[in-house]
């Protein structure tokens, strides 16, 4: 769900395989599937290819990796960038960590949509919605980074609104950082 750190836990991914000398850098490129999708023929190979050596030695870390291959027939551009993105991971699998994330549903569409993707992503986790207490510890957190303390009958207030921001694309931490 989004608002659940997944780039953040990405960004952890990158530093521990570094720091357990598996990688040779903890950089981390960040971009979304549309970001790999090329403007004409020939142009999403280059693109994907670029993208992935800026990686190298670290992470790429694919967010919203499923509209890469959504929009049917018409997504040509899309399933270029797979085939290269897949033939990348092969070639150089040594070189760099590839993390994919998005929607549940929509990723298990994105993993079967080429017989080489679950393969080259054989881990998969799962993010759950926060719940109150656990959001409300966040609004905690961000108080005392920024150097406040939440006054007394904040965290009940806060705790009392939540459940009215829940909706089919509640925002977890997102949500939290705007009640703060």
């Amino acid at each position: 769900p989004p608002g659940t750190a997944k780039t953040t836990v990405a960004r952890l991914v990158a530093t521990a395989l570094h720091d357990a000398g598996i990688l040779p850098s903890n950089h981390i490129v960040e971009l979304t599937g549309g970001d790999m999708k090329g403007q004409y023929i020939g142009h999403t190979p280059r693109i994907t290819t670029e993208m992935f050596f800026r990686a190298k030695g670290g992470v790429l870390f694919i967010d919203e990796a499923y509209s890469l291959t959504q929009g049917g027939s018409g997504n040509n551009f899309g399933l270029e960038a797979v085939s290269t993105l897949l033939k990348m991971m092969e070639d150089h699998r040594d070189d760099l960590v590839v993390i994919a994330a998005g929607y549940h549903r929509e990723m298990d569409q994105f993993l079967a949509s080429n017989t080489g993707l679950p393969d080259r992503f054989p881990k998969k986790l799962n993010f759950a919605d926060y719940t109150d207490d656990e959001l409300v510890e966040v609004i905690s957190v961000m108080a005392k980074d920024n150097q406040l303390e939440l006054a007394p009958g904040s965290r009940e207030a806060f705790r009392e609104r939540l459940p009215k921001q829940r909706s089919e694309h509640f925002a977890n931490a997102r949500v939290a950082r705007t009640l703060f």
